[in-house]
């Protein structure tokens, strides 16, 4: 999956605020309640899950 936890907002992509989005290859962005009450967005792609607060997908950043 072409997923990327970044730490930083890259300049040079867009920045999309979201609660979750499916996309096209099936795979699945959504928020979650981490430790501590912590909001984070859950990255599935059908075979393993990431967290963390954004990511890169294609060209775009998505935070939550």
């Amino acid at each position: 999956m072409p997923d990327q936890k970044v730490s930083d907002h890259q300049a040079d992509k867009p920045m999309v605020h979201t609660g979750g989005q499916v996309f096209a290859d099936g795979s699945v962005l959504e928020l979650i309640q981490g430790p501590n009450r912590k909001v984070n967005l859950l990255s599935w792609d059908g075979k393993s899950a990431k967290t963390a607060g954004q990511f890169v997908r294609a060209d775009i950043y998505l935070s939550r």
